[in-house]
C-alpha cells in the first residue's frame, strides 16, 4: 500500500507513550470549515487481511490514500495523532480503532485520547470510532462505551459505511448536532438524557412537580432520584459518580448547602441548585445556581444551561 503505511519508530514519552503536543492555543473541537480533501484518518488494525479490505473502502469513500495513517496497535495510533497535531487545526481527524490489538487495544487508546483532551494536550481533537466484528452497522455507542467513542462501525466496513461515518463526523465537526456525544474544551461529554438528577424536598408533590418538569427539558426520568432528606444525597452521589456524567442536585433549603457540599466533597461532578422564594435563577454562596420555588419553564431551562456551561467549560 505504499510508504505512507509503514509504521515508523517514534520517540516515546513517559510510560512508553508518544510525547504529547501541549496546546498553547485554546482547542477548537468544532471549527466552521469542512473539507473532505484535507480530512485525516488514523486507522488502527493489527490484522493485515482486514487492513487490505478496509483501506480501499476508505479511499472509495473519498479519502486520499496519503491521508490515511495506519497503525498496528493503539500506541502507534497515538503516535500518528501526535504527529498530526502540527497540522491545520481546521482539518478534521477521524480515528478508526479496532477493539482487539496487541500492546494497546482500541478501548485503552480511546481512553488515552479522552485524557489528552481533558488535560488540554490536543490542538486537533479527533472523532473516535470503534471498529468491531460484533457490530453489524454504523451507530452510536452503548452505555458502557459512551464516554470513549463517538460512533461504532462493523469490521470489516464498506465504503458506504465509511461515508456514513464521515457524514456523522461532519455534523459533529461543524455544530455537534447529530445527537452523538461531542468533545468540549474540558473533554467532558454533555448528554442531558444520561445525567443523574437528585431532587430533595420534604414535600412529595414538590418533588413530583420538579421531576416532571425536568423530564420535559430532556432529562431521563429513570435518572431522577427523589429523596426527602439531605442525608440520603451522599450515597446517591457516590453511586452516580461512576457514570462519569454530571450530577444535578436540587435542594429544598439554603441551610443545607454546607452539609451537601461536604457530602459531595469527593465528587467533581456535582452541580448544586437551591430552590428559594423569589424570582430568577440567581447565584447564592454555597450553590452553583438557584431556582425559584414558583419557577417557570425558562427558569429551569436557565439552570440546566448553567450546568451545561459549567460541565463543558463554556462550549
Amino acid at each position: 500500500f505504499g510508504s505512507s503505511f509503514i509504521a515508523r519508530p517514534r520517540a516515546r514519552g513517559e510510560g512508553g507513550l508518544p510525547p504529547l503536543v501541549r496546546a498553547d492555543l485554546q482547542c477548537r473541537p468544532m471549527p466552521r470549515r469542512w473539507d473532505l480533501s484535507t480530512l485525516r484518518i488514523v486507522f488502527a488494525e493489527d490484522d493485515l487481511v482486514f487492513r487490505e479490505i478496509s483501506i480501499p473502502a476508505i479511499t472509495k469513500a473519498g479519502i486520499d490514500e496519503e491521508h490515511i495513517s495506519v497503525a498496528e496497535d493503539g500506541r502507534e495510533a497515538l503516535g500518528h495523532l501526535n504527529d498530526l497535531q502540527a497540522g491545520n487545526p481546521d482539518d478534521a481527524i477521524v480515528m478508526l480503532l479496532d477493539m482487539r490489538m496487541p500492546t494497546m487495544d482500541g478501548n485503552t487508546c480511546a481512553k488515552k485520547v479522552r485524557e489528552m483532551i481533558a488535560s488540554g494536550d490536543l490542538v486537533r481533537i479527533p472523532y473516535l470510532v470503534r471498529c468491531s466484528s460484533v457490530d453489524d452497522g454504523v451507530g452510536h455507542t452503548d452505555e458502557n462505551d459512551k464516554m470513549m467513542f463517538d460512533l461504532i462501525v462493523p469490521k470489516p466496513f464498506s465504503a458506504t459505511q465509511v461515508q456514513t461515518v464521515l457524514g456523522k463526523t461532519k455534523e459533529w465537526w461543524l455544530n455537534g448536532e447529530d445527537g452523538a456525544p461531542s468533545a468540549s474544551p474540558t473533554g467532558r461529554i454533555w448528554e442531558l438524557s444520561q445525567m443523574t438528577v437528585i431532587v430533595q424536598d420534604g414535600e412529595p408533590i414538590c418533588r413530583m412537580n420538579l421531576a416532571t418538569k425536568l423530564s420535559m427539558q430532556g432529562v431521563n426520568e429513570d435518572k431522577v432520584q427523589e429523596c426527602d432528606d439531605v442525608s440520603e444525597i451522599g450515597e446517591i452521589v457516590t453511586t452516580a459518580e461512576a457514570s462519569g456524567m454530571p450530577i444535578l442536585i436540587f435542594l429544598e433549603h439554603l441551610k443545607d448547602a454546607t452539609t451537601v457540599r461536604d457530602a459531595c466533597a469527593s465528587s467533581s461532578n456535582a452541580f448544586i441548585v437551591c430552590q428559594k422564594a423569589g424570582d430568577g435563577a440567581t447565584t447564592i454562596t454555597g450553590f452553583d445556581a438557584t431556582l425559584p420555588k414558583d419557577f417557570k419553564e425558562g427558569d429551569l431551562k436557565e439552570v440546566v444551561e448553567k450546568c451545561r456551561v459549567w460541565w463543558t467549560g463554556g462550549k
